[in-house]
């Protein structure tokens, strides 16, 4: 018996051993969501102001025009529940928060992350912010504790023959505050422009239709609310944005913002919390952005200013 069990443990301890190599190794590659928390961790304790939101923020807004000590924590595909359960974890541990700005941009109210193909942040977040999970099953996910269930044995194993120098940044380039840059200047706005509205439809449904559902609406409206709680009672001034679109895309979502400013509306009676709509804003055109929804370097600029003009001051005052 104790032969056959070290037979076993031999045959076994090859694949132990590469099992730790790969989960050491792979916690050094780092993606998007990996490189903006090093980031933000290195700043956490001196961090004022706090934007969330998903890639229209991540590209739109440039703290570096704002007062210091703010921080662009949005991401790509960030949507609502990673936005509030992010605040809902970190604002205990960030001592000098003083305001956090949701960028509500629609249709943001009706989509979710939960059994589409951007579920994985979810996991990426509990790795990298220790944040908590809404669903009792999430805790048995090894997505939730394992690098390799986290990228998947087959790009594991591709990474680990690459001696784990891989970046999966994208050629991404990010601020010391979080903000990416996007250095096209109305090139994808222009490109393959045209006026077949089915061709728009379809180039902005890949974007969203995946994620959107209206069962998402309440459960979203109910975590911004509870952030909201949960924010004012630590005295930390809560505002919303709608960051600008092109024409083309506004189109597609009337309803959806309409949606969205009516909720806007009843978190402004109920709790006083303020909306800045830049939507469709006549000081925006093509050039300023990279496609119907993402702001390029330029439109950021413009957006950035504009915030740190028309609302920043409001919560800070005029510097």
């Amino acid at each position: 018996m104790r032969k056959l069990m070290i037979k076993i443990g031999l045959f076994i301890l090859p694949f132990i051993v590469l099992i730790g190599i790969l989960e050491v190794g792979l916690g050094n590659v780092q993606d998007v969501y990996s490189y903006k928390a090093d980031l933000f961790k290195k700043q956490q304790d001196q961090i004022e102001t706090l934007f969330l939101g998903s890639s229209p923020t991540a590209y739109g807004v440039d703290p570096s025009y704002l007062r210091a000590n703010s921080f662009n924590l949005a991401n790509l595909y960030q949507f609502l529940d990673q936005d509030t359960a992010l605040v809902s974890k970190l604002a205990a541990e960030m001592p000098n928060l003083k305001l956090v700005v949701y960028n509500l941009i629609p249709p943001a109210i009706e989509l979710g992350s939960r059994n589409t193909e951007v579920e994985i942040l979810t996991y990426k977040y509990h790795q990298f912010y220790d944040t908590r999970f809404d669903h009792w099953s999430d805790w048995l996910d090894l997505r939730a504790y394992s690098e390799i269930a986290r990228f998947g044995y087959r790009d594991s194993i591709d990474y680990l023959l690459k001696g784990f120098k891989v970046s999966l940044l994208q050629g991404r380039e990010f601020s010391e505050e979080g903000f990416v840059s996007n250095s096209s200047v109305g090139d994808a706005a222009n490109e393959g422009e045209t006026n077949d509205e089915a061709v728009k439809k379809a180039r902005i449904a890949t974007l969203i239709t995946p994620f959107q559902a209206q069962g998402n609406i309440v459960h979203n409206q109910q975590l911004i609310e509870a952030n909201i709680k949960l924010l004012q009672a630590r005295n930390i001034t809560v505002a919303f944005i709608i960051s600008p679109v092109m024409p083309q895309y506004a189109a597609l979502y009337t309803e959806s913002y309409k949606d969205t400013k009516a909720f806007m509306e009843e978190m402004e009676l109920n709790y006083k919390v303020k909306a800045y709509d830049y939507y469709q804003d006549n000081r925006f055109s093509k050039e300023h952005f990279s496609d119907y929804l993402h702001l390029n370097s330029q439109g950021a600029i413009e957006l950035s200013e504009l915030i740190a003009r028309e609302v920043m001051p409001v919560y800070y005052g005029k510097d």
